[in-house]
């Protein structure tokens, strides 16, 4: 039957409108679209399901805090809550507020000191490694605590969160899960979310619960600058995920002989911006292409127990946990300088525009230089770990004690390979700079308009102060004047 010329809208008409005169779909009809995707919902687990003997296990997520002069009370005090106060050089156990009091007396960064392990409740054993009980995530067993001296007015806190196994084997259970299809209303339609695209957000939600988790804990046991704000509320995380059969980011032959996509739902499969390290084969770093702030360090179990060789006789899950946790430690805390100078970035353009916008209001310009004061006196702190951390960037003085030798990336033209290190340096000297310029250019401006307000101000009280004085006269004189006219007309 004929469709009737109420019902029918012209195609040109559709597109001039953007759609918004389309028949809207009956519900009929995506009831029976529905069901022919979820007829589909078989063959879309099995694709985004982990093979037999597939096993993937996110050992650990590493947290990142760094703490400048204005700061480092905070931190001593945290330390001190957290139990080592109690703690003396004895030799083999230093004791890190006396580490972090002697940090000033250095011209140059470099130094780390290990801390041990926070456990949530006693009894955990680790030999020879001091150990602490301290509030833990509920997903946490243990963290292991490392400072670092990164320049003269810039410490760094690396703390790797060790995961329980339930929380470890989550990748698992998201690959592994029956999904159905569902829709969800949209303009004109729906949205559909078929298994694949639903484990992909998992992933990203998991990721992110990590992150929020982590940044939450900093903010309350060991706050510093990304917990004042300077992130959003975020910090620089770090996971390790290891598979047991796939090699991450494998070669094309092998990329498409694999039966299931779950490399690619975990950001494991291909990425321009990989580094692979040259002295540990298979383990590669990457920052996430979903989250900011947020890195990947991938490794297949055998590659790791080649690596540990005969330092670690031991093969078990520990063991290369904290093999390569002293690996990438270093190489994290120096990834985790380019979200504070960013962070750092974003303060002063914020405070600068803040003044700029509240130039026209009085009210709102004083309020602004207001926030802009307290700005300018944490850009102290800004500008002393700007200078300090190009000077170190341009002379690649930082402490790579354990270098990967991560390589790449795999954009880069043949025969122009470049470190990761190397990177790290240029683009920290690069932001550093632009950060002084900033800074700079903030601070000129805001004394040039300070000056300015101020006699603009200046001005304003001298006229006040003018009609108060010319007020003040006129009721001298009437308070002389009146008496004698009433005297004289007898008014009293």
């Amino acid at each position: 039957m004929p469709r009737s010329r109420s019902q029918h809208v012209p195609r040109w008409l559709t597109r001039v409108t953007g759609g918004f005169l389309r028949k809207p779909s009956a519900p009929s009809d995506v009831d029976d679209r529905l069901n022919v995707y979820r007829s589909r919902d078989r063959k879309r687990n099995e694709a985004s399901s982990l093979p037999d003997g597939e096993a993937l296990d996110l050992c650990c997520v590493w947290g990142v805090e760094f703490y400048t002069p204005t700061h480092l009370t905070g931190l001593i005090d945290a330390l001190n809550n957290l139990g080592w106060d109690s703690k003396v050089d004895d030799g083999r156990h230093q004791n890190p507020v006396s580490w972090i009091r002697g940090l000033q007396r250095h011209r140059h960064g470099g130094a780390s000191l290990h801390l041990g392990v926070l456990t949530p409740t006693e009894g955990s054993v680790f030999f020879g490694v001091q150990h602490h009980v301290a509030p833990l995530p509920s997903f946490v067993t243990y963290a292991k605590v490392r400072l670092y001296s990164v320049s003269p007015s810039l410490v760094g806190a690396v703390i790797c969160f060790v995961l329980e196994e339930e929380k470890a084997a989550a990748f698992n259970d998201i690959f592994n899960e029956e999904i159905q299809t569902y829709t969800t209303p949209i303009r004109n339609g729906v949205r559909v979310h078929d298994p694949m695209s639903q484990k992909q957000n998992d992933v990203r939600q998991l990721r992110e619960n990590l992150s929020t988790a982590i940044a939450a804990w900093f903010r309350e046991q060991l706050p510093g600058v990304f917990s004042s704000g300077t992130l959003d509320g975020k910090i620089p995380t770090c996971e390790l995920i290891t598979t047991r059969q796939a090699e991450p980011f494998p070669a094309d032959a092998e990329r498409e002989a694999l039966s299931s996509e779950y490399l690619r739902l975990l950001e494991l499969d291909y990425n321009v911006d990989i580094w692979h390290s040259k002295r540990i084969p298979g383990l590669h770093f990457q920052n996430s292409r979903h989250a900011r702030h947020y890195s990947i360090v991938s490794i297949r179990e055998q590659e790791c127990q080649a690596a540990m060789g005969e330092h670690y006789p031991s093969k078990e899950k520990r063991s290369r946990l904290w093999f390569l946790d002293e690996t990438m430690s270093d190489m994290i805390v120096a990834w985790s300088i380019l979200p504070l100078l960013e962070g750092y970035t974003q303060q002063v353009m914020k405070a600068r525009d803040a003044a700029l916008a509240g130039s026209a209001s009085r009210k709102k310009t004083i309020g602004a230089f207001e926030a802009a004061g307290d700005s300018m006196l944490r850009g102290f702190d800004i500008s002393a770990v700007a200078i300090e951390l190009a000077e170190m960037a341009r002379e690649k003085f930082w402490f790579f004690l354990d270098d990967p030798q991560f390589r790449g990336p795999s954009h880069a033209p043949t025969g122009s390979e470049v470190s990761l290190r190397e990177q790290l340096h240029r683009s920290a000297d690069d932001q550093a700079v632009w950060l002084q310029g900033i800074e700079r250019g903030f601070r000129e401006y805001s004394a040039q308009y300070g000056t300015l307000l101020g006699a603009k101000e200046n001005i304003r009280l001298q006229k006040r102060i003018t009609w108060l004085t010319v007020t003040l006269v006129v009721l001298a004189i009437a308070a002389v004047v009146v008496p004698v006219l009433g005297a004289k007309c007898g008014l009293w």
